[in-house]
């Protein structure tokens, strides 16, 4: 029987609704409040919250290929966005660094206590247990030093798996 796409999306289906309950979790409105409200300086709420913001650009991202005004008319429609599309990307383009970073933060926090605990040291086989253990991920490891005979005056990143 051969695959088909819905056969494909089914089996992947738990996956993102996880990712979409965790994504929920991080992003919940009094949370986002007041992560604003303690990093805002100067800026302030009349119309437009964060919490609407974020889930606007969340919309953006997952929906709309990355386009704010496609998410920012929906929005519009749908009665979550009362002000224009010029006022929200200029409250966009106005939130403080330190609302961002505190969002970043926040979020990390919350998604690590999710993660299993790192395995120990002991765990690696006698050989190995003074070495420390680091997981990178991504496709590239940039700006990683050579160190294997072959590889000193070669050019470009490491492949990642």
């Amino acid at each position: 029987m051969p695959v088909t796409f819905a056969h494909h999306v089914l089996q992947r289906l738990p996956l993102a609704e996880a990712v979409l309950r965790l994504f929920q979790t991080i992003t919940d409105p009094h949370t986002l409040e007041r992560l604003f409200d303690q990093h805002r300086g100067r800026c302030y709420t009349r119309d437009l919250t964060f919490s609407t913001l974020v889930a606007l650009i969340a919309d953006a991202l997952l929906q709309h290929h990355g386009s704010g005004r496609q998410s920012f008319q929906r929005g519009h429609e749908h009665g979550e966005l009362t002000v224009s599309f010029q006022a929200a990307s200029e409250k966009l383009g106005r939130l403080p660094g330190a609302v961002s970073e505190a969002f970043l933060a926040h979020s990390t926090h919350q998604l690590t206590q999710l993660l299993p605990p790192p395995a120990a040291a002991s765990s690696l086989p006698a050989p190995l247990q003074h070495l420390t253990l680091m997981v990178l991920d991504g496709k590239a490891v940039k700006r990683v030093p050579k160190r294997l005979r072959p590889l000193r005056h070669s050019r470009g990143g490491v492949l990642g798996g």
